[in-house]
């Protein structure tokens, strides 16, 4: 007898597939607090903050990982700055939002590369009448104002939302007990004021869901006489067990 030999050894590893996780950021969360701007709108998330530049960017530190690990999109669509790589939020209002997805965990097979920290999805509005918009007027910083307008119209199978934004300020006031510091004379901050305009417009067209015939069968001229009426039948069957879930 080898003393050496080993018995035979056998391992079973159950496969479980599991969504990434992620945190969701409603319009109705930011929308009570006014917040106008993307970054803003994440900087109560757990493990997340927004560390503000000397050109009053804005950019998102989460969980450890620095803005150049987490993929922001727009839609789905990755969105970059060529030169130096980082996306600043501040830029991108939240007026014409539908919410906002931040995904952490394994998602760069999802979202490609630079995604070690996870992704940002930014989902734009999209109307669900044959018209409809909004209005919104408001304040920041105590100095500034804020307006936005969309509209936006949906047909059977297009539709269509364009808007605006504007935002300015002239300068963030800072607190009245505050006697001044080194390159900082008091009152307002320096050079802290900022105009920001944008403006959006998206077109597309109408997914049909299975209710609207988007699972179907077509049936052809040439091999109509093939078909039997038993697999007619069948065939329709079987589109409406797609349709009800219980295929």
């Amino acid at each position: 007898k080898n003393p050496y030999g080993l018995d035979e050894m056998s391992y079973q590893v159950e496969h479980t597939s599991k969504p990434p996780r992620s945190v969701a950021v409603g319009k109705g969360r930011y929308q009570a607090r006014e917040i106008s701007d993307v970054a803003d709108a994440l900087r109560d998330l757990p493990g997340a903050s927004i560390s503000v530049g000397s050109r009053r960017e804005k950019q998102l530190y989460y969980r450890g990982f620095e803005p150049k690990q987490m993929a922001v999109l727009y839609d789905g669509i990755p969105i970059y700055v060529p030169y130096e790589g980082y996306v600043d939020l501040g830029k991108l209002p939240t007026a014409n939002l539908a919410g906002i997805e931040v995904l952490n965990g394994a998602d760069s097979v999802l979202y490609g590369p630079n995604s070690m920290g996870g992704a940002v999805n930014i989902v734009t509005w999209k109307p669900r009448k044959t018209f409809e918009g909004d209005v919104q007027v408001g304040w920041i910083d105590r100095d500034g104002k804020t307006a936005s307008v969309n509209l936006g119209s949906k047909f059977e199978r297009f539709y269509y939302v364009l808007g605006g934004d504007f935002a300015a300020s002239n300068a963030f006031l800072l607190p009245l007990n505050f006697s001044g510091a080194r390159n900082e004379d008091g009152k307002r901050r320096n050079n802290s004021d900022f105009t920001r305009k944008n403006g959006s417009f998206k077109a597309g067209l109408q997914v049909l869901g299975l209710k609207e015939d988007g699972v179907a069968w077509a049936l052809d001229d040439n091999n109509k006489s093939l078909i039997t009426a038993e697999m007619k039948a069948a065939a329709d069957k079987a589109a409406e067990g797609i349709k009800s879930g219980s295929i």
